[in-house]
Protein backbone atom coordinates (compact mmCIF):
# COMPACT_ATOMS: atom_id res chain seq x y z
CA UNK A 1 0.00 0.00 0.00
CA UNK A 2 1.39 3.40 -0.97
CA UNK A 3 1.47 6.16 1.60
CA UNK A 4 -0.88 9.04 0.98
CA UNK A 5 0.63 12.20 -0.48
CA UNK A 6 -0.44 15.67 0.68
CA UNK A 7 -1.80 16.27 -2.85
CA UNK A 8 -4.08 13.26 -2.42
CA UNK A 9 -5.36 14.68 0.87
CA UNK A 10 -6.10 18.06 -0.71
CA UNK A 11 -8.27 16.37 -3.35
CA UNK A 12 -10.47 14.60 -0.80
CA UNK A 13 -14.02 15.83 -0.16
CA UNK A 14 -14.36 18.67 2.39
CA UNK A 15 -10.61 19.31 2.76
CA UNK A 16 -10.48 22.56 0.78
CA UNK A 17 -13.61 23.81 2.57
CA UNK A 18 -12.02 23.04 5.94
CA UNK A 19 -8.82 24.86 5.02
CA UNK A 20 -10.77 27.90 3.81
CA UNK A 21 -12.73 28.01 7.07
CA UNK A 22 -9.52 27.97 9.11
CA UNK A 23 -8.31 31.38 7.98
CA UNK A 24 -9.40 32.28 11.52
CA UNK A 25 -9.36 29.83 14.44
CA UNK A 26 -12.45 27.66 14.67
CA UNK A 27 -13.66 25.10 17.16
CA UNK A 28 -14.47 21.56 16.06
CA UNK A 29 -18.20 22.17 16.60
CA UNK A 30 -18.15 25.32 14.47
CA UNK A 31 -16.54 23.39 11.63
CA UNK A 32 -18.92 20.49 12.05
CA UNK A 33 -21.97 22.79 11.91
CA UNK A 34 -20.77 24.27 8.61
CA UNK A 35 -19.13 21.38 6.80
CA UNK A 36 -19.75 17.72 7.66
CA UNK A 37 -20.35 15.06 10.30
CA UNK A 38 -18.15 14.71 13.37
CA UNK A 39 -16.65 11.39 12.23
CA UNK A 40 -15.70 12.68 8.77
CA UNK A 41 -14.41 15.97 10.18
CA UNK A 42 -12.31 14.15 12.77
CA UNK A 43 -10.62 12.05 10.07
CA UNK A 44 -9.97 15.08 7.85
CA UNK A 45 -8.55 17.18 10.70
CA UNK A 46 -6.25 14.34 11.74
CA UNK A 47 -4.87 14.09 8.21
CA UNK A 48 -4.44 17.85 7.92
CA UNK A 49 -2.56 17.92 11.24
CA UNK A 50 -0.38 14.98 10.18
CA UNK A 51 0.67 16.86 7.04
CA UNK A 52 1.29 20.06 8.96
CA UNK A 53 -1.44 22.08 7.25
CA UNK A 54 -3.33 22.95 10.44
CA UNK A 55 -2.51 23.19 14.10
CA UNK A 56 -4.58 23.06 17.29
CA UNK A 57 -4.55 26.17 19.45
CA UNK A 58 -6.32 27.22 22.65
CA UNK A 59 -8.78 30.11 22.34
CA UNK A 60 -10.69 31.90 25.07
CA UNK A 61 -14.49 31.85 24.95
CA UNK A 62 -16.51 33.25 27.85
CA UNK A 63 -13.47 33.18 30.12
CA UNK A 64 -12.67 29.53 29.38
CA UNK A 65 -10.03 28.13 27.08
CA UNK A 66 -11.14 25.62 24.47
CA UNK A 67 -9.26 23.90 21.68
CA UNK A 68 -9.60 25.27 18.18
CA UNK A 69 -7.84 24.77 14.86
CA UNK A 70 -6.09 27.23 12.60
CA UNK A 71 -3.90 27.13 9.52
CA UNK A 72 -0.21 26.50 9.96
CA UNK A 73 2.27 28.46 7.86
CA UNK A 74 2.26 25.59 5.38
CA UNK A 75 -1.55 25.65 5.30
CA UNK A 76 -1.54 29.41 4.64
CA UNK A 77 0.79 28.88 1.69
CA UNK A 78 -1.50 26.19 0.28
CA UNK A 79 -4.54 28.49 0.57
CA UNK A 80 -2.67 31.30 -1.22
CA UNK A 81 -1.84 28.90 -4.05
CA UNK A 82 -5.43 27.68 -4.27
CA UNK A 83 -6.73 31.25 -4.38
CA UNK A 84 -4.48 32.07 -7.33
CA UNK A 85 -5.88 29.18 -9.39
CA UNK A 86 -9.57 29.94 -8.80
Amino acid sequence: MQSEDVRDVLLQPYVIEILKELGHPKRFKDLQDKITTSQTLSVKLSKLKRYGLIKPIPIEIDGKYVNAYTLSEKGKKIIKILETIK
